[in-house]
């Protein structure tokens, strides 16, 4: 009997999962994400670079270890 409780709250669970997470349209909104973030590398690669040529490595480390 004790685990037929835990199955229908289980069940119960993941159907309420289910549907609050497609009436949030994540599916969609989530793969807008990746697309934007996918695109955005190149720039942050480009302007880390930037970074490097006008600053140097040495300015970049003694920032990142500023912030550790």
């Amino acid at each position: 009997m004790k685990n037929r409780n835990i199955f229908s709250k289980s069940l119960y669970l993941l159907k309420t999962t289910f549907l609050e997470f497609n009436d949030d349209n994540a599916i969609k909104l989530s793969a807008a994400l990746s697309y934007y973030t996918i695109f955005s590398l190149p720039f942050i690669d480009y302007y880390n670079h930037l970074w490097i040529l006008f600053w140097g490595r040495s300015h970049n480390r003694a920032i990142v270890r500023a912030n550790k």
